[in-house]
């Protein structure tokens, strides 16, 4: 085994470069880092008039590609509509129910095919799709 001894000059040299200055630059680098924190918890809210609120299928056209929260009742149907409105319904317990989702509000024009369609299809028309703008998936519907 191996022993060495410092002057007191060396042990303080020693200290403030092996001690001292890494802790004084993790110091600061973690104030650093932790100075501007961007999460969902710490994001600014969106204020009220920027989000519209529908009630009825007729506003839907006018607001496409804004930011909507949609309140109504959930249609029974295998793809789950609210106001006529694409949207993921997670409970079936809520088909049938007043409800509300939240998301942008996007259009989607379909043009027949000119083929035959390998799988069901809900052929030409207008359809509307609610997105969630966190997961940019269908919007889920929550109870009103």
């Amino acid at each position: 085994m191996y022993t060495f001894s410092l002057s007191n000059s060396d042990q303080v040299k020693f200290i403030q470069k092996f001690v001292l200055v890494p802790l004084v630059l993790s110091l600061l680098l973690l104030i650093a880092c932790s100075g501007s924190k961007e999460t969902a918890k710490n994001t600014p809210k969106l204020p009220k008039n920027s989000v519209v609120l529908i009630t009825d299928e007729k506003q839907v056209d006018a607001n496409v590609g804004k930011l909507v929260r949609l309140e109504g009742v959930v249609a029974n149907s295998k793809q789950p509509t609210l106001l006529g409105v694409d949207i993921s319904c997670d409970s079936l317990d809520l088909r049938g129910q007043k409800a509300w989702a939240y998301g942008l509000l996007d259009k989607i024009v379909a043009k027949e095919p000119e083929t035959e369609p390998i799988s069901a299809t809900r052929g030409a028309g207008t359809y509307y799709q609610l997105i969630d703008p966190s997961t940019k998936m269908f919007a889920n519907v929550r109870k009103l």
